[in-house]
């Protein structure tokens, strides 16, 4: 049958001066609603709204289309196919209201929902999430428009906004450029390949809506720019659209961590182009931030603050590494670390991997062209008591860079290959650090060990940054121990030299570790990749200004900061880690292990650093009663009731199981043991 589906309001993005604008709205705690009672409403400026790009001002007959979506009444049924409606001109007629018709009967009801059929726009790239049970979702393949999802409710359609925007004119005659990239200044996200959005009513009196952006659902992931057309006839208004993530909550939209909001904290650039050639761009240093449904409307980009494009140095790197013959050590993912065998490697060797944050993360591409130190390696360690000379892990290090979009670090290993630990650091113009990344060069081979009957899956050999591995039998050698990491933080700090109850700091090259009484936000964290912060509170705090659960574990994906190299994760708790935690365990002082001797796993006493003073201990027997533990090893998984602290397994001489979960405040350090992706 055919359900006569009243005005829909779009309440669109507005273009005002240099300010924010949010969308109008019928009730306070839901500013993204969009009702059936307004259509194109005036704001008090008198401007009207804006539907589309280039100054498109209202719905478009012929043109504009949605697309209403129903569920299979049971799991594994198929899903009806979806109805898309097309605005004609006669339904468009109204200013003030866009009333018509059409035919959704044929769509499933879902009983168990608070509506029966959802609703998205625009239908063009719109895509339903999948065949079956899930019509709840939608997926888009542009994420650089104006996107609506929602649901009907009775005879009314609520949309809500998936997108704010950025307005701009160009200062020229038009035909002087055909084309915009827009992009953040230090690589934030600003959009995605495919998105998929879930928007459902709630049983609350408030509205609930799920926004995911989780880049696996892209086929290519998060975007660090995105481009349009442009018309540079200095009037005509032009429109750049961003996704907003949005809370998932049952009781209104929380703004309150700012989880719903662009935020572009080192502002943005704006390129022009013609003919697919960067002609000019705009730099603004004015930081952003934008929710659901607002935009800010830069004006017109003046002639005379537009610079001319001059490439970014395509330089074959100083140092001599041949990039095509060079070992690609991101050949299969990016990472915060990799592995050179030290057992294998060749002396002279040449590496290079993609100068990505993290796994999947941006391109770092603000290195200073014109700086030789640029790029750098910030320590080299043996893990001992002995500091390398400088080189003696790495030999040299450089960049090689293609406009900014195939960014390589490229380092050579020395005549004499030394195993060790690394770390190397990419620097702005401004000489901050952007990125950092571990490099692990061990002397014993990284392996997966199969400890299925013990955690469930298989696990490395050897504890992160660990030199050698813990022998069956005998004692554990000092370069077993690993380096140890602050939760959620990439970087690793060098553990102890010696097996002793305090021991000191394994000798470096460079800056092993400084240490500072104060919290620090994630920004801080990354420019500051030696400092180690020790809040002055007790040691639950967490280092970080603002407790982040998903830094190691993004839903049970690997993080964007997690330490390990490619293929591996740190491990999330669950079942089926760490299951052996019982009587079973013993300690060997002698060996300075902890061993569970029916499953031949040995675990080294590699101590920790405490959150409050940042003190290293552990290494020895300690007969104090505040500092038994001999080490913890972090899991992916925070506390959850409390946000400062994270779920680790602790080895400690006083206990029985001597290995047993507990949690530690995430501003320790402690050790990291790698588990397969």
């Amino acid at each position: 049958m055919n359900y006569a589906l009243a005005a829909l309001c779009v309440a669109a993005l507005a273009i005002s001066c240099q300010k924010n604008l949010s969308i109008s709205a019928p009730e306070e705690d839901t500013p993204n609603l969009v009702t059936l009672t307004c259509a194109f409403p005036a704001l008090d400026n008198g401007t009207k709204v804006t539907l589309g790009t280039n100054g498109k001002t209202e719905w478009e007959a012929d043109v504009d289309a949605i697309v209403f979506q129903g569920q299979p009444k049971k799991t594994g049924e198929s899903a009806v196919a979806p109805v898309v409606h097309t605005f004609t001109a006669a339904e468009l007629a109204n200013p003030e209201v866009a009333s018509f018709s059409v035919d959704i009967s044929g769509l499933n009801d879902d009983e168990g929902m608070n509506h029966k059929i959802n609703v998205a726009y625009p239908a063009d790239i719109w895509s339903p999430y999948s065949s079956s049970h899930m019509y709840g979702r939608s997926s888009f393949s542009n994420t650089n428009k104006m996107l609506m999802a929602g649901y009907v409710d009775e005879d009314r359609i609520q949309l809500f906004h998936m997108t704010a925007a950025i307005t701009f004119q160009v200062a020229g005659s038009e035909g002087d450029y055909d084309s915009y990239v827009f992009k953040g200044n230090n690589g934030e996200v600003v959009g995605y390949s495919k998105l998929v959005v879930e928007v459902n009513k709630p049983k609350v009196t408030s509205y609930r809506k799920k926004y995911k952006t989780d880049a696996t659902y892209g086929s290519s992931g998060p975007l660090t720019s995105v481009s349009g057309s442009v018309i540079s006839n200095g009037t005509a208004v032009n429109t750049v659209f961003l996704p907003v993530n949005t809370k998932d909550d049952a009781e209104g939209i929380d703004n309150a961590d700012g989880a719903n909001m662009v935020y572009l904290p080192n502002g943005f650039t704006i390129q022009l182009l013609k003919g697919g050639v960067i002609k000019k761009y705009i730099t603004s240093t004015r930081g952003l931030t934008l929710t659901p449904g607002h935009m800010i409307n830069l004006g017109l980009l003046p002639a005379g603050s537009m610079h001319d494009y001059v490439a970014p140095i395509s330089r074959d790197n100083t140092i001599g590494v041949d990039v095509s013959a060079a070992t690609d050590l991101s050949a299969t993912a990016t990472a915060n670390c990799y592995i050179v065998d030290g057992s294998t490697v060749a002396p002279n060797a040449q590496f290079k991997f993609k100068a990505a944050k993290g796994k999947g993360g941006a391109v770092v591409s603000s290195f200073n062209a014109d700086d030789d130190d640029d790029v750098v390696v910030l320590w080299e360690t043996k893990n001992t008591a002995t500091a390398p000379e400088k080189g003696d892990i790495i030999a040299a290090v450089d960049y090689d860079i293609q406009d900014g979009e195939d960014a390589y670090i490229v380092f050579k290993m020395p005549a004499t290959i030394t195993p060790g630990n690394a770390l190397i650091a990419a620097k702005n113009a401004d000489g901050d650090i952007v990125w950092s990344w571990h490099i692990w060069v061990p002397e014993d081979t990284v392996s997966d060990a199969d400890y299925s009957s013990f955690i469930g899956g298989k696990m490395m050999n050897m504890n992160l940054g660990a030199l050698k591995a813990v022998p069956n039998t005998g004692e554990a050698a000092i370069e077993s121990l690993g380096l140890l990491y602050q939760w959620g933080r990439k970087d690793p700090f060098v553990g102890a030299r010696s097996w002793a109850a305090y021991p000191s700091k394994a000798q470096v090259s460079g800056t092993a570790w400084t240490k500072t009484e104060s919290q620090a936000s994630m920004s801080d964290a990354i420019k500051n990749p030696t400092v180690y912060y020790t809040p002055t509170k007790d040691d639950a705090a967490d280092w970080n200004t603002s407790s982040d659960a998903t830094l190691w574990n993004d839903g049970g994906a690997k993080g964007l900061y997690d330490p390990c190299p490619p293929g591996y994760k740190v491990p999330i708790k669950s079942g089926s880690l760490w299951t052996k935690t019982d009587t079973g365990w013993n300690f060997d002082t002698a060996n300075h292990v902890s061993e569970y001797t029916s499953e031949s796993v040995r675990f080294p006493m590699a101590g920790y650093i405490e959150a409050y003073g940042g003190s290293l201990y552990g290494t020895g027997v300690n007969s104090s009663s505040a500092h038994k533990d001999a080490t913890f090893i972090w899991s992916a998984t925070d506390h959850g009731s409390n946000t400062t602290r994270a779920e680790c397994v602790v080895i400690r001489v006083d206990k029985s199981p001597v290995f047993y979960y507990s949690d530690r405040g995430k501003a320790n350090a402690g050790s990291v043991r790698c588990v397969a992706e």
